[in-house]
């Protein structure tokens, strides 16, 4: 889990803010397992393994934040492009927006209360179905069913969202 540390918050505001790009990510990866090996094996006496936790995030934020910030940026061309095609939304895209133009369909899009729905919907929905797996290989069926049907409506939900498809 401490190698990991830190990169899950860079991996969602990747949608809602243009300046992370792939050097942020990578800093952040290096960054958390070097941490994690760091807080791992070094004697820090009195610290318990969630506040090595705790330092190992805050050390990969704060790296991945200042490349973010004042590393190389994304080329113009290819942001525009990737705002036309996936119209990623949040305030972390104004700049992006504007220089693309508006797009048809803007506002009816761009509302992050369901962009952070949808997010807590599809992860939901792929752990459910993982356990539901789980569950199967370990012959307890019933619960196999529940999760893997709870999974099965999280997507139905999210691709009646993403097509437009009204509800029955």
């Amino acid at each position: 889990m401490s190698i990991g540390a830190g990169t899950g918050l860079l991996f969602l505001l990747r949608w809602f803010w243009w300046r992370i790009n792939a050097y942020a990510e990578i800093t952040a990866m290096i960054v958390s397992f070097l941490a994690s090996l760091y807080f791992q094996f070094a004697d820090l006496p009195g610290w318990s393994p969630h506040l090595k936790l705790i330092a190992g995030v805050a050390t990969t934020t704060v790296a991945w934040l200042v490349v973010a910030l004042i590393g190389p940026r994304t080329d113009m061309q290819v942001l525009t492009r990737f705002y036309q095609l996936i119209r990623p939304q949040g305030p972390g895209w104004n700049a992006i927006r504007a220089q693309a133009g508006p797009l048809p369909d803007d506002a009816e899009t761009d509302n992050i209360p369901r962009a952070l729905l949808n997010i807590f919907v599809g992860c939901l929905s792929v752990y459910a179905l993982l356990f539901g797996v789980g569950y199967g290989l370990y012959s307890n069926y019933p619960l196999a069913f529940a999760m893997i049907s709870v999974g099965i409506a999280g997507i139905a939900f999210l691709v009646r969202r993403v097509t437009g498809t009204p509800a029955d």
